[in-house]
């Protein structure tokens, strides 16, 4: 019973990654490789040599092997849990082409900015700047100046504390910095982002390199640095720029002994050059021996077990090294093709989405518009029945006035009927009496005047009551046209009223319903029967874009046929669609295929691997010409942002990296460029310079 309760002991693993902490539980006797498989398993990793399980050692941070049973590590635990790390154990040469899967990206993206935040990977101002701008776009997507503010994120927690130290400028100076250079990344998805974040952290001098302090021959205290592509020497309080490098290409075996190092090149006679042995015998004369002892690249550790790291992470890169120099496996190329179907099919969802986006907001917009023209229409119908209301008032008060004037006139008319009938019996007094002639024709003629003043009062007031007529005529006139406008302005507003709801809501199909006109984005009117029709379903041709049946034509604007591509004595395609006598190809500098030499096989598939390598050298030289084209565009990025905050710099807070980074950009020393002069002299050189270190 004891027995098989051992065999079925299990532990408890906790394994951090920068995405989430996994908890498992395994058997006691579990090897590394198993954990680790299982980690990979379950976050859908297929690019696995990348990574490594790490964990803190006594004395520095040490990695898990792979064959070693996990108990037998020297693993701290919490809880009696396990505590390990999901981390990248090596790093690529180049991002874009290596880098497959997104996770590996994302992965090594979080990785990278978590180094340059806790500032042991050293990053200039102005890269921190820029980067901690893509890293903002990786997170929050499109910057959004209304939806996004202060209590969403801060800005300056992705710059390092360094960065910020060194210059006078005020966390809303150094977050209007960053999201000036945010907004230009709209459009980008989060891998495209990280793509480029990965992209710019490549160019910085310290990416990828495992640094160990170590003594040459004379006990020189230097350092080394273990990268993708070679084996670097730096000084102490240089990290940036090499003093001595070796490619791995150069490097043939190495091995340790204790606190020694010895480092064989493949220059020298050994049983197998180029490659490490790790550990294989040498059978060679005691003078070779000798001369190989003087050449040998030596270095001494004062760490204990260091120099099992050092010879593991040598390893490692060694074979990735020549992994990336020899043809894909099929499992790389069937990740590769699965990557570029998947790239395509993001790419198109990014277009539909952009579409969608631009559809949805030109419908917003004309949206507003209509919300606009609503406003104004109601404004004018409001005004319009403020004139009709003074209209209104106005003929009241002239028809009162005309009203006033007739009653007058009558009163007139009265008057005069009074003074005729007077005068007639005045007529009729001054007949039967002579006596009072005179006194009867002085108030005869009294009586004219006043007649003719009464007749010429009464013209008067008819032409007035005239006058006052024609007035109330053209106020009613006035009055119906008001009516009229206001009853058109009501029947506008009603219509872009329905209008604007059709652009909302959605009208379920009716069945018998009407036809209803609409107009199209040309402007031609489109009559739809039976169900309402969203604007949206209507989508006219653009003007001038024709419609083309597609055909395979030949370069020559035929027909493809069985024609001749290149001729017999450049290896290509003879005239009846068979194959020359052609050898190995390789693609020349203008896309072409260049004869290396030897027997083309005659086979029914040369033709489509002739086209399949004209294809793919056209897509290395737009890829390559695109990569250079953004990488300037990232160099007058870089160069503008140092001349914009240069000149707020605080000279006393500059690290001695700093300052080894500002001689080096004057003497325009850069990462390759300094590596590139490092390896111009010859191995026996470079060992000779070091040994004199």
């Amino acid at each position: 019973m004891t027995l098989f309760r051992k065999r079925n002991k299990t532990i408890n693993v906790c394994i951090s990654t920068f995405d989430a902490d996994l908890e498992f539980v395994v058997k006691s006797t579990a090897k590394g490789r198993a954990i680790f498989d299982l980690v990979c398993q379950t976050i859908g990793l297929r690019e696995t040599w990348y990574f490594g399980l790490s964990y803190q050692g006594s004395h520095r941070q040490a990695w898990v092997k792979p064959n070693r049973q996990l108990i037998k590590h020297d693993i701290s635990r919490t809880n009696e849990q396990y505590q390990l790390q999901f981390l990248a154990k090596f790093y690529p040469e180049t991002v874009a082409d290596e880098l497959i899967q997104e996770i590996t990206r994302h992965l090594f993206f979080l990785q990278i900015q978590d180094s340059i935040l806790l500032e042991d990977l050293y990053c200039p101002p102005e890269n921190a700047i820029l980067l901690a701008s893509y890293a903002l776009q990786a997170k929050y997507g499109d910057y959004d100046i209304d939806s996004i503010t202060h209590e969403t994120y801060c800005s300056t927690d992705y710059l390092p504390k360094r960065v910020k130290d060194q210059f006078q400028m005020s966390e809303q100076m150094w977050g209007d910095k960053i999201n000036e250079w945010y907004a230009q990344h709209r459009g980008l998805t989060r891998d495209e982002a990280e793509l480029e974040y990965l992209k710019i952290a490549l160019d910085l001098e310290m990416f990828g390199v495992s640094l160990f302090k170590i003594k040459n021959n004379k006990g020189s205290e230097l350092c080394l640095g273990i990268n993708a592509v070679s084996v670097n020497v730096y000084e102490p309080d240089n990290q940036l720029l090499p003093i001595v490098s070796f490619q791995w290409s150069e490097l043939a075996d190495m091995s340790f002994s204790d606190n020694k190092f010895v480092i064989k090149q493949s220059s020298l006679p050994t049983i197998r050059s180029g490659t490490l042995r790790r550990g294989a015998t040498m059978s060679e004369s005691s003078e070779n021996s000798e001369l190989q002892q003087n050449k040998d690249f030596v270095f001494f550790t004062d760490e204990p077990g260091v120099n099992k790291i050092i010879l593991d992470l040598c390893r490692g890169n060694h074979d990735l090294f020549m992994k990336r120099r020899k043809v894909d496996s099929m499992e790389i190329q069937q990740m590769k093709t699965q990557a570029k179907e998947e790239k395509a099919r993001k790419l198109a969802e990014k277009h539909r989405l952009v579409r969608d986006k631009e559809q949805y907001e030109q419908i917003e917009m004309e949206r507003e518009e209509l919300k606009q023209r609503v406003k104004e229409l109601q404004e004018e119908s409001r005004m319009a029945m403020e004139a009709l209301n003074r209209s209104e008032e106005t003929a009241k008060l002239l028809a009162e006035k005309a009203q006033i004037a007739e009653e007058e006139t009558v009163l007139l008319k009265k008057k005069a009927n009074h003074a005729e009938q007077e005068m007639q019996r005045i007529k009729a007094e001054f007949a039967k009496t002579q006596e009072a002639n005179i006194q009867l024709q002085q108030n005869l003629q009294n009586y004219d005047q006043v007649t003719k003043q009464l007749a010429e009062d009464s013209k008067t007031n008819a032409a007035e009551a005239e006058k006052l007529r024609k007035e109330l005529k053209r106020a009613m006139q006035a009055k119906n046209e008001a009516k009229e406008k206001l009853t058109n302005a009501s029947m506008v507003n009603s219509n872009n009223t329905s209008t604007d709801m059709s652009y909302g809501h959605y009208i379920p199909d009716t069945p018998g319903m009407a036809s209803t006109p609409l107009s199209n984005a040309m402007g031609e009117s489109v009559m739809v029967t039976g169900a309402s029709v969203s604007p949206l379903q209507i989508q006219p041709l653009a003007p001038g874009v024709p419609i083309v049946s597609h055909k395979h034509i030949g370069s020559n604007g035929s027909k493809a046929s069985n024609g001749s591509i290149g001729g017999a004595n450049n290896g290509g395609i003879g005239q009846n669609g068979r194959p020359g006598n052609v050898g190995m190809h390789k693609v020349g500098s203008n896309g072409g295929l260049q004869t290396i030499g030897g027997d083309y096989d005659d086979s029914n598939g040369d033709f489509a691997r002739v086209s399949e390598m004209q294809h793919l050298s056209q897509e290395i030289e737009k890829e390559r010409m695109e990569y250079q084209a953004k990488s300037k565009h990232i160099e007058q990025q870089l160069a503008m942002l140092k001349t914009e905050i240069e000149g707020l710099k605080v000279d006393e807070k500059m690290t001695p990296l700093d300052h080894m980074y500002t001689e080096n950009s004057l003497k325009g020393a850069v990462k390759y460029q300094s590596l590139n002069q490092a390896k111009e002299s010859t191995p026996e050189q470079r060992l000779q310079l070091y040994n004199k270190l």
